[in-house]
């Protein structure tokens, strides 16, 4: 005795199973994106509780839609258990499908397991058909229907850890075609299951006519599972949501405080060299006059005290430039840097050699930027610094000029010199020099022989010159 279907709802089971396999692949991305987090379990049993009821329901629209020769009630406790077997199943596939990593030992054994489990939820369904006499089983197209079963299982985990990173923003038609398979191979199942079933001709129904229509009730069920599962779809798609513009905001946060410390760094590095070039070597030309003064004090006392009232001059100048730097001010722009060269010139002249000579174009200091200006004169109290301390050089030269590739700082001595293709090694004072032309675009040369004095010669091209 056989029966016939209402296909109707046969396509209404398919949507759902399609609509359960969408939900079990998008939920498993929830649950990878959320891994080592309390909401992890919360994902995996909302996933689990979600592609389970989209399974079951669909098997039970499938038998729905059968019209049996008998009328068919079912027993509730039996279909209690298979709703259960249904959602372990989707929660051991959701499980590890977000793991890690996916063997093919795991994928096999993963896909074994769940296959079974999906068969013994079809046929406890079919076991809570209350007739008087059981149904019968064609062995053949059982085996056929768990096979089946099995493959749909693997195809559900491997396309499960695939998609896994995906979100339903990223990869909606990769899913949707996933999710087509999957739930064509689950009807594909239940509908062989259905097939291998047989009525026997003495089979009579143990209950009453049922209230509710057939179709009715499977509509039901199919409105009640499809707006569920669109509703889990949402949630996850907000939650998506919230996570993505949760990591870019975090992303900004983290590339704004690396720009602020990267600007901190900068802001160090920039009051290392000043402290160096500026207060360092100021206070250092200050201590060799000193030490000329401590001589000429027994030989010229009115001179001697003239230098102290200029080295203490000089001193009060450095303090007020270390206070600049603590509160901040020492970025304003020097007003003329004929007057600081002049400073820098007149100081080495006091006592010690060698006696710098100034030679200043005033048109070419007008064409320099405020930090351009800055930047040449620390570089020029560097380079004469360095001519006292090591050149034992008697005379130099500080020369500002503009030539017709911009203007160009020359600072030279009849010192030592020295071998530029010898060994050396280069000291801060010269990578500070070279850091600070590099600073506003200008070239930095250093020339130099032995016994034949030293020239830095500073040219910051036309294009950087202000107009």
């Amino acid at each position: 005795m056989v029966g016939t279907y209402n296909y109707w709802l046969v396509l209404l089971s398919l949507v759902v199973a399609i609509t359960a396999s969408y939900d079990a692949l998008d939920l498993t991305s929830r649950v990878v994106a959320c891994q080592g987090q309390r909401s992890e379990r919360f994902w995996l049993i909302g996933g689990a509780v979600a592609m389970g009821c989209g399974i079951w329901s669909m098997h039970f629209v499938g038998m729905l839609s059968f019209r049996a020769p008998v009328r068919v009630s079912y027993d509730a406790q039996i279909t209690g258990l298979s709703l259960l077997i249904a959602v372990a199943a989707s929660w051991f596939a959701l499980y590890v499908a977000s793991r890690p990593t996916l063997s093919l030992s795991r994928l096999f054994g993963g896909g074994l397991l769940m296959g079974f489990a999906i068969a013994a939820m079809h046929y406890t369904g079919m076991a809570a058909m209350r007739v008087a006499q059981p149904v019968h089983y064609n062995v053949a197209m059982v085996a056929l229907s768990v096979a089946i079963a099995i493959g749909a299982s693997l195809v559900a985990l491997w396309s499960g850890f695939q998609l896994r990173l995906e979100t339903i923003f990223t990869s909606i038609w990769k899913k949707a075609g996933s999710a087509a398979v999957m739930g064509a191979g689950i009807c594909a199942m239940h509908y062989t299951g259905m097939a291998a079933s047989m009525f026997t001709p003495i089979s009579i129904s143990t209950v009453t006519a049922p209230s509710a229509s057939q179709a009715g009730l499977a509509a039901a069920l199919s409105g009640f599972t499809l707006a569920f599962l669109i509703a889990m779809l949402l949630v996850s798609a907000l939650d998506a949501y919230h996570a993505e513009r949760s990591a870019k905001l975090a992303e900004r946060a983290l590339r704004d405080s690396e720009q602020q410390l990267r600007r901190l760094f900068d802001e160090r590095e920039h009051l290392v060299r000043d402290l160096h070039d500026n207060t360092v070597q100021s206070i250092y030309a200050a201590g060799m006059n000193l030490e000329e003064i401590k001589r000429l004090i027994q030989k010229d006392p009115a001179r001697a005290a003239a230098e102290v009232a200029m080295a203490v001059a000089h001193l009060n100048g450095v303090i007020r430039d270390i206070r600049g730097y603590i509160d901040g001010s020492a970025e304003q722009t020097r007003a003329i840097l004929r007057d600081d060269l002049a400073k820098l010139a007149e100081l080495s002249r006091s006592i010690s050699n060698p006696r710098f000579e100034l030679k200043i174009d005033a048109a070419a200091a007008g064409h320099l930027t405020p930090d351009e200006a800055e930047q040449l004169l620390q570089i020029a109290r560097e380079a004469m610094s360095n001519s006292r301390r090591h050149s034992r050089a008697k005379h130099g030269t500080i020369a500002l000029s503009l030539t017709n590739e911009g203007v160009m700082l020359e600072i030279s001595d009849d010192g030592a010199g020295f071998d530029p293709a010898g060994p050396r090694h280069e000291g801060s004072g010269l990578y500070n020099m070279k850091a600070r032309a590099q600073q506003i675009g200008a070239r930095l040369e250093i020339l130099a022989a032995l016994g034949k004095g030293t020239r830095i010669v500073l040219n910051i091209p036309m294009r950087r010159v202000s107009q």
